[in-house]
């Protein structure tokens, strides 16, 4: 995951659930989120699971017939539960609770969150009829988690389980990025955890959040239920200035993950399938130049000195950039600007960001492939112009099933 409006009508008449209350039932509809569509692809057993080579067809993946309704998933990072923001138990299907990191033990944990908190969140979700997963690692804590799995490989999954056993979470999502994905480590935790998971008494999902960048060393995809796909962060501090989550990302990483092949845990081939793609979509922007709100400065020089040097570019919530538009530090705010800019990404200001109606453009896409997968639920506005999108095009029906 990212280190980094008018509200709908149907978004008027549900409830979006507040971090710390209760629970409450009314709304345009309640349903259930069950087991997904991939359940095929994982059984007990213990075949052989190296990767096979990714199909480059540009013929997207038909999406199955038996989908009902795509699933609707979002993450919470445990450092955002002081803000307590809206869950939206009412449309979710699906929650991811991140990021679990080895500790300088092994042992896999949620770093300073309130175990209290967490158990109130499962509880209500499970209420709802949301899953709840633990999400593993994330971009920032991905070198320590695969340092560890170098370490004592055993240590980590058994921690990481024993949290899925404590919390009653319904699975594991594996978020490990960039080149911390290690060949050495990251198929054999992916069979290990798909051969664990399915000793619980309970069923349990295992998915995976993957993205373009070091996609050719992930391996034993095909023991997921479904993939999340990060489609943003096109650019970032590593580029220039541009469209950091542009639409036509979002179709070209749909049709390559729809016709990814690997083998399933029990080494059978498999295509992963549209229909068990999730499309990630930002809940956030990024801006370069000078004239950024929020800059932040790079650490200390190596002498103990203060460093004069700021990143390139800043991370701004939608949140936070409609604040920006209405105290005017940032212009051209509106339901379909996808960028704002003062005309100079160098020593102006430059937002890429999603705006409602190209959120509205993802659905399309999303509802015809897995769901839709969103980083982070914390960084909408309160008045949740984004997640209104996601309400409208995802109703939630007491006849969802498989999901």
């Amino acid at each position: 995951m990212s280190s980094f409006g008018k509200i709908s009508t149907r978004l008027r008449c549900q409830l979006a659930v507040p971090l710390f209350g209760a629970i409450l039932t009314l709304g345009c509809g309640s349903g259930a989120a069950s087991e997904p569509n991939g359940s095929s692809a994982r059984k007990a057993g213990n075949g052989s699971a190296e990767s096979n080579q990714a199909n480059d067809d540009q013929s997207a993946a038909e999406p199955s017939a038996s989908v009902k309704r795509p699933r609707v998933v979002g993450y919470l990072p445990t450092y955002k539960f002081a803000e307590k923001p809206a869950l939206h138990l009412e449309t979710l299907t699906h929650l991811n609770i991140a990021f679990a990191i080895p500790n300088d033990e092994g042992k896999v944990e949620f770093a300073g969150a309130d175990p209290n908190t967490i158990r109130d969140i499962v509880e209500r979700a499970h209420a709802a009829k949301v899953k709840v997963l633990v999400a593993l690692a994330g971009y920032t804590g991905s070198q320590q988690t695969s340092d560890w799995l170098d370490k004592d490989f055993d240590r980590v999954v058994d921690s990481l389980l024993e949290l899925v056993d404590e919390y009653h979470f319904d699975g594991v999502d594996v978020d490990i990025e960039g080149e911390n994905i290690r060949s050495k480590t990251y198929g054999p935790l992916m069979r290990t955890l798909s051969k664990r998971l399915a000793e619980f008494p309970e069923r349990k999902l295992l998915t995976a959040a993957v993205a373009e960048y070091m996609k050719e060393n992930y391996a034993a995809l095909g023991t997921v239920d479904f993939l999340n796909i990060m489609s943003y962060d096109q650019c970032g501090e590593w580029s220039d200035a541009c469209e950091h989550a542009p639409i036509e990302q979002a179709r070209d990483y749909l049709r390559y993950w729809s016709n990814f092949r690997d083998v399933d845990a029990n080494g059978e081939p498999r295509t992963i399938g549209a229909e068990n793609v999730v499309l990630g979509v930002p809940f956030y922007g990024r801006c370069w130049g000078e004239k950024c709100p929020d800059r932040v400065k790079k650490p200390d020089n190596a002498d103990g000195t203060p460093s004069n040097e700021y990143y390139k570019t800043t991370e701004l919530s939608y949140g936070k950039i409609l604040a920006y538009c209405a105290n005017q530090t940032l212009s051209g705010c509106s339901p379909t600007a996808d960028i704002l800019s003062s005309g100079d990404s160098v020593t102006g200001y430059y937002v890429s960001l999603n705006s409602p109606a190209t959120i509205t453009k993802k659905t399309v896409e999303a509802k015809s492939h897995g769901g839709i997968m969103i980083w982070e639920l914390a960084q909408d506005d309160r008045s949740a112009p984004l997640f209104a999108q996601i309400a409208e095009a995802f109703p939630k029906s007491s006849d969802d099933s498989e999901l």
